[in-house]
């Protein structure tokens, strides 16, 4: 089931249900009150716990008591007025980018920030939770899934917690198999605004902020439409009818707010500046905690000077440094991880950001804090937005197709233009499909959107199309863009300073051209190809994405020519200065006049920022040396006493294969081939190249082995008919080699461990279960065929036949340690299985960490920064552990009772996992 699957099976609160009465005050009966429910109310709760289980990865949930207690409160209040109920409500609050609240059955009320950004009052609040307690109150989440428990399961009841995460992940099973009749939707959600309405009434909120609440955000202004219409103009029609009907002896005039509208101010306002991963740390069992030191520093994406040339900003994923020039210092971190690409104001005093979800931050730079935080509620997502220099603008391309500018303190439009341009099939579908990829890549964004340095001008246009807007943000008028100049936006444009403007031309349009702006004249015809163009701070020059053989160069208006291509993807130029990241990870500064020096002005390191995912990483037998790489550098520690022996570039497997020798897989790099190479650690020597790999092979190294598959047949195709063998890192040696000669299997690695999968629609699985008649019964009803291996001799340890119901899900993941077996699957599960009897042991939710079999244990990521030890027999927990920062890394130690945990802030805990706290269901 996926999220936008789920939202609606949670009931959405543009999808929902219906409640009961309160004493002395009569409702009307509820259409589902007759309707067949399995659950009781404790099962209910179970129901809820699984939902949330299995889906909580993707919420972002806050669950820190600091800034949800207020929901919890305003809840308690509603329920004091409404029947007597065993459902357990929990409140939490989730850091998703959309307006909206949903509720699972037992309970569980979720409630979005961008809601809490939306709602103007208290009492507005209390309304949403009103009616999402109402959902929950009717039971119509346990007759969803009563309903799906019987048509497509066959299920006609339900006993304990255990039976019903079971039937759970059935239902998640049968997934493509069934349908889920939402039948009276409309019912579903009237009775639960009633419900609303009267809770709201009896625990002394105001009726009318329910109604202005929901006219808000389903954008009516008011229109109920005549008696004949439906969905929101009904709703509204109802709210209304419905808030003069509450009997008065229902109404607690006595209550007083939990708080007054300032206090209720600051609140919302906290919830929209919260940071971290919304619980706190919880841990034991902690034998030592140090910082990696000196840090492995991640790759700068973007570089930019100040308007006066006084600051620099560096960001990478993680976040923004701010630097002062003279003297070169930095100044401060911004913690923004995924943050679109920062802005100064156009006075020098201030950072913008804002990100993917709408959430704008403006920082003082002489006060290194935040001095503005923003939450921009819309009831559409963005296919693309972008905040202006002044943080005060927010240019969104919407999910219709719709552009428009939005102030982004009041939330009111100040442009829409309704349908600016749809894409076609082609783009849409490109875009789709390399989603992850969007916001890295010039060449999936849809249309451009740009202001001038000053924040006085917006400009957008669409890609491969000539339609164009420009918009006075002083004056708030349109402004006319000459169809010319429209054609020449269609390939990329960007501002040059306050006046300017390159259109960049392109085949069928002719030459680039700069313009001055707002006129359009032309100053100058330029050929720069059809690169994406990009403004720099000051000076006459841009930034082109990509070039030949580099993702960035610099292009020199004035000579009307390229002067420098470079291998990172962040420059900036600054009058007659350019910076840019070095391949050590330094911040260098070079003279404009002499772009060949290889001498800079001067350099900087920056300090410690959070890591990115990691691309491979290793320890040794003794747990005194580790290895970690990200997307382009890579570092080499001693752990006791810390010490950092290497920075290198990036490598995809490593090893501490041999005493006192680092082996680790170095891919091609510019001019240098593929290699596996070794350090000297004792010596700290530079690497020296023991193995080199042509390009049409498929190698990469995994602890001690290389894996390389071969075409038997010559070609360029590895996908079928292929050799795998498996080389020793440190000699070269061929330790094994296996033939297959239809469809080449999937691969994953796990320690000592090699796993091969195919599914057994493919005619070597075919071919290789017909000739072993002893697999066939344990083949029989199953789908996906797993053959485990040791790595270094290339034996078989053990098969296994999983049945993955038609592809319901997919494997991701694969773990194999002992006589066990784990796989991560597509639905935020965990599958274990005994690889000596082929059993399947249970499935839980999360993702794993690490496989502990002397202790016959798991370790198992539960949400961001959380971790679980579970039984590998049973899946039973027996300890939880909250980290304040992502986890990177978990590796077991030799003795099988201690791990070392890495986390993204650069942290380095071992733990003693003998050491339990008996975890709460």
């Amino acid at each position: 089931m996926n999220l936008r699957a789920l939202l609606l099976f949670a009931t959405l609160l543009f999808a929902g249900h219906f409640a009961l009465a309160a004493e002395n005050c009569e409702l009307p009966p509820t259409p589902f009150s007759k309707q067949p429910n399995m659950f009781t109310p404790e099962q209910e709760i179970a129901l809820g716990d699984a939902m949330t289980q299995h889906y909580v990865r993707e919420f972002n949930l806050i669950d820190d008591p600091e800034v949800t207690a207020r929901l919890a409160a305003i809840g308690d209040r509603l329920l004091k007025h409404l029947p007597p109920t065993k459902l357990q409500f929990r409140f939490y609050l989730a850091d998703l980018p959309y307006t909206n609240a949903f509720s699972w059955p037992g309970g569980h009320i979720f409630v979005t920030r961008k809601l809490i950004a939306f709602v103007k009052s208290e009492d507005e609040l209390a309304g949403v939770i009103g009616h999402e307690m109402g959902h929950i109150l009717t039971h119509q989440g346990g007759i969803d899934v009563t309903k799906t428990f019987k048509q497509d399961l066959k299920i006609d009841s339900v006993s304990d917690r255990k039976d019903i995460f079971d039937k759970y992940h059935r239902m998640i099973e049968n997934e493509k198999h069934h349908y889920f009749d939402w039948g009276h939707e409309e019912d579903e959600q009237l009775t639960a605004d009633k419900i609303g309405i009267y809770a709201s009434a009896m625990a002394g909120f105001s009726t009318q902020a329910m109604i202005d609440f929901f006219d808000r955000l389903a954008e009516l202004k008011g229109h109920t439409g005549s008696g004949w219409s439906s969905g929101n103009e009904l709703r509204l029609r109802e709210l209304i009818r419905n808030a003069t009907k509450v009997p008065a002896g229902c109404k607690d005039t006595q209550h007083v707010n939990i708080s007054d509208e300032q206090t209720f101010e600051q609140w919302r306002s906290a919830v929209v500046a919260y940071t971290g991963l919304g619980h706190k740390e919880a841990l034991h069992g902690v034998v030592s905690r140090r910082a990696l030191n000196p840090p492995l520093q991640s790759d700068i994406k973007f570089l930019r000077y100040s308007p006066n040339g006084q600051f620099l900003l560096a960001q990478n994923e993680a976040g923004i440094y701010v630097l002062f020039r003279n003297p070169l210092m930095v100044m401060f971190f911004i913690d923004a991880p995924g943050a679109n690409e920062a802005k100064f104001t156009p006075d020098s005093e201030n950072v913008v950001f804002d990100t993917k979800g709408l959430h704008v931050e403006e920082w003082s730079i002489a006060d290194a804090k935040r001095v503005k935080v923003q939450e921009i509620a819309l009831t559409k997502s963005c296919f693309q937005s972008s905040v202006s220099p002044d943080g005060s603008v927010m240019a969104c391309y919407d999910t219709d197709y719709d552009l428009s500018l939005i102030d982004v303190a009041k939330g009111d439009v100040l442009l829409k233009k309704t349908g600016f341009v749809a894409p076609s099939f082609y783009s849409y579908f490109v875009r789709r499909r390399f989603e992850p990829l969007t916001l890295e890549s010039d060449f999936f964004q849809m249309v451009h959107l740009e202001y001038s340095p000053d924040g006085h001008y917006f400009l957008g246009a669409a890609k491969d199309s000539t339609e164009a807007i420009a918009f006075d943000l002083k004056t708030r008028a349109l402004v006319n863009v000459p169809i010319r100049m429209r054609d020449e936006m269609a390939t990329s444009f960007t501002f040059v300073g306050n006046d300017r403007v390159l259109a960049v031309g392109g085949d069928g349009i002719g030459p680039s051209t700069l313009r001055e702006w707002p006129s359009g004249d032309v100053k100058s015809t330029l050929n720069m190809g059809q690169q994406y163009a990009h403004a720099v701070a000051k000076g006459d020059f841009v930034l082109l994405t990509p070039i030949k053989d580099y993702p960035i160069g610099l292009f020199d208006l004035k000579q009307n020519k390229l002067v420098l291509g470079y291998k990172r993807k962040a420059l900036d130029v600054y009058d007659k200065e350019y910076v840019l990241e070095g391949l050590d990870g330094e911040l260098a500064f070079y003279s404009v006049n002499d772009v060949n020096s290889a001498t800079p002005l001067q350099k900087i390191r920056l300090p410690i920022s959070p890591l990115t995912e990691l691309k491979a990483y290793a320890l040794s037998p003794d747990s005194n040396w580790l290895a970690v790489s990200e997307s382009s550098r890579s570092a080499v520690w001693k752990l006791d006493p810390m010490e950092r022996i290497f920075h290198l570039r990036s490598f995809e497997g490593a090893c501490f294969c041999d005493h006192d020798w680092f082996y680790a897989d170095f891919p091609k790099f510019e001019k240098v081939e593929h290699v596996v190479a070794k350090v000297d650690l004792g010596r700290k020597t530079p690497p020296s190249s023991t193995a080199t790999f042509d390009k049409d092979l498929r190698a990469r190294q995994h602890g001690g082995v290389v894996l390389v598959t071969n075409s038997r047949k010559g070609s360029k195709d590895l996908d079928s008919d292929v050799t795998i063998t498996g080389q020793d890192a440190t000699t070269g040696q061929v330790l094994w080699s296996h033939d297959y000669t239809r469809e080449a299997p999937s691969v994953d690695v796990d320690h000592e461990r090699l796993i091969l999968s195919w599914s057994l629609s493919e005619g070597f699985a075919k071919d290789d279960i017909q000739s072993h008649p002893e697999w066939k019964k344990q083949a029989d009803g199953s789908d996906l065929w797993i053959k485990v291996l040791d790595l270094k001799s290339g034996s078989e340890l053990g098969n296994l036949w999983i049945d993955t119901h038609k592809g319901a899900f997919k494997a991701r993941r694969t773990f194999s340690s002992g006589d066990w077996f784990a796989m991560n699957d597509s639905h935020n599960r965990v599958h274990v299985y005994n690889l000596k009897t082929g059993a399947l042991q249970g499935k839980m939710f999360g993702r794993v960490l690490a496989l502990m079999p002397a202790t016959e244990t798991l370790l198992v990521e539960t949400d961001r920064g959380k971790m679980a030890q579970a039984s590998l027999r049973s899946l039973d927990v027996s300890d939880h552990y909250a980290f304040k920062s992502k986890i990177s890394m978990v590796e077991p130690e030799a003795d099988g009772k201690h791990a070392l945990v890495l986390t993204q802030d650069q942290t380095l805990f071992r733990f003693d996992l003998a050491q339990h706290e008996i975890a709460s269901q």
